[in-house]
């Protein structure tokens, strides 16, 4: 029970990767997507006539799947705010109703902030104890349920990608003379793009040969908010601030969301990925980087520093924009490091984050909990049983 893109957030991108794994050679999967057709990441867990109908409906629409389908278990998401966390609560008690055990997805790290700041810590303490096993994406991300959910219902699971996408030579483009930087998500404080910007000038002022390209949306509303101190203006006021600046306008591309071959060829032309995001789980865009053969300059936020080491990523601490300015000139000056950390991650990922690695992870979690060694084949059917 998730959505599929659009909007190509984590969350549906996940379940996008994990429908078409190696998951479906054990299991039958039939997926109840909660897509609602909006591609505004604005709406997304926000209170509106639209979601409102939509959690309204869907929790008799699963009773009714569950009722049709009989699964032995049913996946879903553990939504980190007020909003998402009523939905997700209300599909975790109708699973419950019908005696169908639960696995939950958490996909960020802010699961214990929410707990600590809402008054609805009873409904979140009633609802937990109704899942059998919750999914997070790091070691160091068990932390966040301290107290709440016990570490034995825990199971970490890093994510996978379809690697073969990246490999497509005949959409690189020569764009000589120049290091080309890629940033991937929104352009907002949180996930460090405006870091770079900030940065920018300085790195200009030393080393003109450089471009940087912003692929992702204008966001109207921080995110993660609780990991950043400045949050009173809106994102967009603050980007078109830094925009402004010359060196920014001359060595800055604004791309906007771009998906398909447009997105690839984003990835396989350009030489670095930096992505000095504050808040992380485990970033897909971190794995595209490494797929397409990029090195990269990112935090030391959620399962990345667990998972990957300096011979692939160079790390700062977030929101330290002098070291990320010194990481983004010692990568431009060294030809070498950038060929030896870009193969590095261009093997990594083939051999530890495919899609493949991914399904089978979870299936492993699957066979422990309902005590079998595999499902009864590999067929993936919608919410009303036809085949996609």
């Amino acid at each position: 029970m998730s959505p599929t893109p659009p909007p190509a957030s984590g969350p549906e991108i996940m379940t996008q990767h994990l429908l078409n794994s190696s998951l479906r050679d054990g299991y039958e999967l039939v997926h109840f997507n909660l897509s609602k057709g909006r591609t505004d990441m604005d709406t997304k867990a926000k209170f509106d006539l639209v979601n409102v109908f939509f959690g309204l409906v869907q929790p008799f629409a699963l009773g009714w799947a569950i009722l049709r389908h009989r699964p032995d278990a049913i996946y879903t998401n553990l939504a980190q705010n007020r909003w998402g966390f009523l939905r997700y609560a209300s599909f975790i008690w109708t699973a419950w109703l019908f005696r169908t055990p639960v696995v939950t997805r958490v996909m960020g790290e802010g699961f214990g902030h929410f707990y600590r700041s809402t008054n609805l810590r009873w409904l979140v303490d009633a609802t937990v104890r109704r899942i059998d096993r919750v999914i997070v994406r790091a070691e160091l991300l068990k932390k966040q349920f301290e107290g709440v959910i016990p570490l034995e219902k825990l199971r970490v699971i890093y994510s996978g990608i379809r690697v073969e996408e990246f490999e497509r030579p005949d959409l690189k483009e020569d764009r000589p003379g120049v290091v080309n930087f890629l940033f991937v998500g929104y352009l907002s404080q949180a996930k460090g793009a405006f870091d770079i910007l900030r940065v920018l000038p300085e790195v200009v002022a030393e080393e003109p040969d450089v471009m940087f390209r912003f692929m992702g949306p204008r966001v109207t509303v921080e995110r993660n908010v609780f990991y950043i101190d400045d949050i009173e203006r809106p994102p967009n006021d603050v980007l078109e601030e830094l925009e402004v600046h010359e060196a920014v306008r001359s060595h800055a591309r604004f791309l906007g969301v771009l998906s398909g071959d447009a997105k690839v060829r984003e990835f396989v032309s350009a030489d670095v990925l930096v992505f000095p995001s504050h808040s992380e789980a485990f970033p897909t865009v971190v794995l595209e980087g490494m797929a397409a053969g990029l090195p990269v300059i990112a935090t030391p936020v959620g399962a990345l520093p667990e998972a990957f080491d300096d011979r692939g990523i160079l790390f700062n601490d977030p929101g330290d924009t002098a070291a990320l300015k010194e990481s983004i000139l010692r990568i431009v000056r060294d030809d070498r490091l950038r060929r030896d950390m870009g193969r590095h991650n261009y093997e990594e990922v083939r051999r530890n984050f495919t899609v493949d690695c991914y399904g089978a992870r979870v299936r492993a979690l699957f066979d422990e909990l309902l005590g079998t060694d595999a499902g009864s084949g590999g067929v993936i059917v919608d919410a009303d049983g036809t085949s996609p």
